[in-house]
């Protein structure tokens, strides 16, 4: 590729960047209805031209931001999954991907935000969690409660501690959190199975 489309595909990036953080910042000051394709492209500082160059509308621009940060999340997830069993060390990936994204994920989570969005992140869980207790009960079969209320379990307080620390402004690094979740995942045993397959 020629530098000339090297800085053409940077542009491109970044104008698609500033238009997503357009969208999460006027969401949450006067919710999404209210926004408007022009009040996008002026909080991003393009024109409306550059906005119909990469969306169709403001919905297009939500489906696309949603779709793209749930991906990564989902990718974190998978990395996860090649981690057994998992340790604290292989969750600080899961924290750093929210910490990353925390504008959109306290936005998205939040009281203005889109119950579609925790459903699809609550089914990725579930996804995930389900694929590890298969792996586990391979191994492990002395679980009396029903896989499905498991993973429902399990995927609830993860989500719980995700959402409670975004609620209180990210307190503790990544590091900290992973290190407490694999604790909480230990002593409570929350797959059912044993401790360190959490």
């Amino acid at each position: 590729m020629t530098v000339k489309g090297q800085n053409i595909d940077r542009r491109i990036i970044r104008t698609k960047q500033l238009l997503k953080e357009a969208l999460i910042t006027l969401i949450n000051e006067k919710g999404y209805d209210a926004i408007t394709v022009q009040d996008l492209a002026d909080r991003a500082t393009v024109n409306r031209a550059t906005f119909y160059l990469h969306y169709h509308d403001k919905q297009d621009l939500l489906d696309h931001s949603m779709a793209e940060v749930l991906s990564s999340l989902e990718e974190r997830l998978r990395s996860l999954a090649t981690h057994q069993p998992v340790g604290a060390t292989a969750l600080i990936s899961l924290f750093e991907h929210v910490a990353e994204h925390a504008d959109f994920y306290a936005v998205m989570l939040g009281k203005r935000g889109f119950p579609g969005f925790m459903a699809s992140m609550t089914q990725l869980f579930q996804t995930y969690f389900q694929s590890l207790l298969e792996n586990c009960s391979k191994h492990d079969n002395r679980s009396d409660v029903p896989k499905e209320i498991t993973i429902r379990y399990i995927t609830s307080a993860y989500l719980g501690v995700i959402l409670w620390w975004l609620e209180n402004g990210m307190p503790y690094p990544p590091e900290y959190m992973a290190s407490q979740l694999f604790t909480l995942s230990r002593a409570k045993s929350l797959a059912g199975t044993a401790p360190s397959s959490v």
